[in-house]
């Protein structure tokens, strides 16, 4: 039996709070309806906007870009999670027309979500890409638009902020 290294004091705390912080603000919570009682997860989930799009979604980091495909899932949407900007290029090279639209992180090891984006905007110059970030400056907004990315949204990002995000992103409003 192999023992799992113990991780230094705080660091396991560190890894796991951004995890409850997307969770918490995904809505992986009860919502209190006015008769008192809790409405379902599926059914906050409901009156969110839907699709039934192709999504690559690219984070360095496995376990956000599993819940993100779990989300979106929920959403209607497939969805390609890769955890590497490098290897996300070369399967997106190979097959830019399957996706309808990528979502990026913006700090990944190798190449930067704009990048990337730029990168994925040379092959197919039409691709929608949302870019989503910890930390937002004007500037970077600047040059995400000058790239051609369509939107940035903030991190910890809530359900129903990308859920709209990806709505306009796409050019269909709302949804259902």
């Amino acid at each position: 039996m192999t023992k799992r290294p113990v991780p230094p004091p705080g660091k396991q705390e560190q890894d796991r709070q951004p995890l409850a912080t997307l969770c918490g603000s995904l809505g992986q919570r009860q919502e209190q309806c006015e008769d008192g009682a809790a409405r379902p997860k599926s059914e906050q989930a409901e009156q969110l906007p839907h699709g039934t799009e192709h999504i690559l979604f690219v984070d360095d980091e496995v376990i956000l870009a599993e819940l993100g495909r779990e989300i979106l899932n929920e959403l209607g949407y497939t969805v390609t999670t890769i955890s590497g900007s490098s290897e996300a290029l070369e399967l997106f090279s190979v097959h830019p027309q399957a996706y309808d639209l990528v979502i990026t992180d913006m700090n990944m090891p190798g190449l930067s979500g704009l990048d990337l984006a730029k990168e994925m905007l040379s092959v197919r110059k039409e691709t929608p890409i949302i870019l989503y970030t910890g930390f937002c400056k004007d500037s970077l907004r600047k040059k995400a638009e000058a790239i051609g990315i369509r939107q940035v949204v903030m991190k910890p990002y809530d359900v129903s902020n990308l859920a709209q995000a990806i709505r306009l992103t796409l050019g269909k409003g709302k949804g259902r």
